[in-house]
């Protein structure tokens, strides 16, 4: 077992090549990689490796699993197939100014995330369990607004569909056939669907999305990307769906409520803090 060069890294953990078995055809040209979490999120990477050829078994694009979780340095890694191909924002960075373009690739991730709803996987935490703990962690929010959100939460459907939790831009690749790929699905829980598309909406509408490559004098045109992005997306799954965007707007109060436990940028967070802070008083 071997592993090769460093690829990527993200908040959880870093991406390297890997080997098996060098003599093996199958594995010598670099088609395994290795997904090596940091120290502390042994639970992480314990259920992304159950929950991985689960949601392949239900027939989602998610990359393989191969072996048991390995131990690298210390750390706890799962070795999988190496995707080849681009993620959607580094897509929307190579047209950044073709919002038709850009509507076009929200409309394949709702499509691609209705698809991942109508799948039946246990994921083993409910939806409601994970945004009341984040909640608890939301900075900014003052205690009443906290219980505010928390009633709300209480108030909304329970819901029984598998939801990735972490769906957006970075978290879907395109394979070298353009197909779609699901990765990053440690954070999957059950809920109600709806959810999982709000706080979808809330990434499009609040990251940088496309920015990377604007200059100073373009970067207006970020919420224009956002927007023919979002439009798209929304469009395409309430399509799919049947469901309504009254629907889901009940959930993004909570939603941008949960989001403030995460670590973002300071002009993100505020942005984020005043949706909720709208919507939990209205």
């Amino acid at each position: 077992m071997t592993r090769g060069e460093k690829l990527t890294a993200g908040a959880e953990a870093e991406l390297f090549g890997w080997t098996d078995d060098p003599a093996d055809d199958e594995v010598r040209d670099g088609s395994r990689v290795l997904k090596l979490f940091y120290r502390g999120l042994e639970y992480e990477a314990g259920k992304e490796h159950r929950l991985l050829p689960a949601f392949l078994a239900a027939g989602l694009p998610v990359p393989r699993v191969y072996g048991d979780l390995v131990e690298v340095d210390g750390r706890v890694g799962i070795v999988m197939e190496r995707i080849d191909g681009p993620d959607m924002d580094q897509l929307i960075e190579r047209k950044a100014l073709d919002f038709d373009y850009i509507h076009g690739i929200g409309t394949r991730l709702g499509r691609l995330h209705w698809e991942l709803h109508r799948a039946s996987v246990e994921t083993g935490r409910t939806q409601k369990e994970e945004m009341s703990d984040r909640l608890t962690r939301a900075s900014g929010l003052t205690s009443s607004e906290k219980q505010r959100a928390q009633q709300l939460l209480n108030s909304l459907p329970d819901g029984t569909a598998v939801c990735h939790n972490d769906f957006h831009t970075r978290n879907v690749l395109e394979n070298v056939n353009e197909s779609l790929v699901i990765i990053d699905c440690g954070a999957a829980v059950t809920g109600d669907p709806l959810s999982d598309v709000a706080r979808t909406q809330l990434q499009f509408t609040t990251s940088w999305i496309g920015a990377n490559v604007l200059s100073v004098v373009l970067f207006p045109l970020v919420s224009r990307i956002r927007a023919a992005l979002n439009a798209g997306y929304t469009a395409a799954y309430l399509a799919e769906s049947g469901a309504s965007a009254y629907d889901i707007e009940r959930w993004q109060p909570v939603v941008a409520a949960c989001g403030l436990a995460d670590g973002m940028p300071l002009l993100q967070r505020w942005v984020v803090l005043g949706q909720a802070r709208r919507g939990l008083a209205s």
